[in-house]
């Protein structure tokens, strides 16, 4: 009975020395290590390394000189994820194919009023000349919206324009209540 008493204690206290360890620093300190490693960090080997499954919520707080950067990352391609930040600060996913298609195309053939849901409006297959009532800027500020004319004649040979309701800055030097320019997007260099 003694030998399986003595034979427990010492199976516990090789338990507790295996989870903590006391050193004594070049001061003469102790100090109580613990080996262990939880919430995205994992021990290998005596060290401590960033990995591991977070055990409860996060955060990491950033200030405009104590800044956040991570170098080395690889390209991504359009099957990917995008990161995204919620209104609370929380990291979250989605992939580039929702952002896209989140992104409806509109085609139009005449006059036409933009709604807050629209991103790229085409004008086709115009029998005359439309005119787009686009928002007002200072409300919509930092929105995109992409405008784009298939054709600028009609069936019959006559030249169509889309209009606006309003100029359009096109530089600091150009306005106008027209559709002037079109972006062209390529994946390769015009031949």
């Amino acid at each position: 009975m003694k030998k399986s008493v003595i034979m427990l204690l010492l199976i516990q206290s090789g338990f507790v020395m295996a989870q903590a360890k006391i050193v004594v620093t070049m001061n003469g300190e102790k100090v109580t290590i613990h080996p262990n490693a939880d919430n995205g960090l994992t021990a290998n080997e005596g060290f401590i390394e960033l990995g591991g499954a977070l055990i409860k919520p996060t955060t990491l707080t950033t200030t405009d000189v104590n800044t956040l950067a991570i170098k080395g990352l690889q390209n991504g391609g359009a099957s990917d994820n995008i990161v995204v930040v919620d209104a609370n600060g929380v990291l979250k996913t989605f992939s580039a194919e929702a952002l896209s298609s989140a992104k409806g195309v509109k085609i139009i053939n005449d006059n036409y009023t933009i709604v807050p849901s629209d991103y790229t409006v085409i004008a086709s297959k115009l029998s005359g000349d439309i005119t787009i009532a686009l928002p007002d800027a200072l409300a919509n500020k930092g929105r995109i919206l992409i405008i784009n004319q298939d054709d600028i004649t009609n069936d019959s040979g006559n030249e169509v324009t889309v209009k606006f309701n309003k100029d359009v800055i096109y530089s600091d030097n150009f306005k106008i209540n027209e559709l002037a320019s079109t972006i062209l997007f390529c994946n390769r260099r015009n031949a």
